[in-house]
């Protein structure tokens, strides 16, 4: 089964992903609890582009204690969690030495879509980059993988069997499947590279 191109999750895949919030108590003395709230609520309507997040944020800063501006905060947060993977960043450039197409697909509101293009450069690393603010829909639904595949099949011609998804959330990957793409959890760099490798030949390693 051929592979022509494979989609992969943002954080915990291409991202050593740690949540902000860590590094936020020990600066701010804001704890993860005291946002969490925010983020299991309001904060879904951002990610699937209802709602702004600058203007969902705002009333919620003063309470957590934070006396700088809601573009601080971003800011703040966005470069805490600017920790991309270089082994992983490394082998999907290889990928495109053998002309596989590679897109990362993620649950993100605009701004750290916008964040993740344009400051981390993954603009430079992917050939499309499709967030849950562009599809309205988010992993694991079912819409969010049908707008990944219009947006693959429309530009590339590709078959569902042809891609392969990486996410590092069982949920996902399982929505993945039932989809039709060939999904996997990551779980280690070394677990990717092998299975990638039983898929087709892997870019060699340096």
């Amino acid at each position: 089964m051929a592979v022509k191109c494979v989609v992969f999750d943002a954080d915990g895949v291409v991202i050593n992903f740690e949540y902000f919030t860590v590094k936020l108590e020990k600066k701010y003395g804001i704890s993860h609890e005291k946002v969490q709230p925010f983020f299991n609520e309001k904060f879904n309507d951002c990610l699937i582009g209802k709602k702004d997040l600058k203007k969902e944020i705002q009333p919620h800063l003063k309470e957590w204690g934070w006396k700088k501006s809601a573009d601080e905060f971003l800011e703040f947060w966005f470069k805490t969690e600017d920790r991309p993977n270089a082994k992983m960043i490394s082998y999907i450039k290889k990928l495109h030495d053998q002309n596989i197409k590679t897109i990362l697909a993620t649950n993100q509101e605009k701004y750290r879509t916008k964040f993740m293009t344009k400051k981390m450069k993954f603009n430079e690393v992917f050939h499309e980059i499709i967030s849950s603010a562009d599809a309205k829909s988010k992993k694991p639904q079912q819409e969010f993988f049908s707008f990944i595949y219009k947006e693959i099949k429309q530009k590339y011609h590709f078959k569902k069997e042809d891609v392969v998804f990486w996410d590092d959330i069982e949920k996902n990957v399982t929505a993945g499947n039932e989809f039709g793409f060939q999904s996997f959890q990551y779980k280690t760099f070394n677990y990717f590279k092998k299975t990638m490798s039983s898929l087709f030949d892997k870019p060699s390693e340096t």
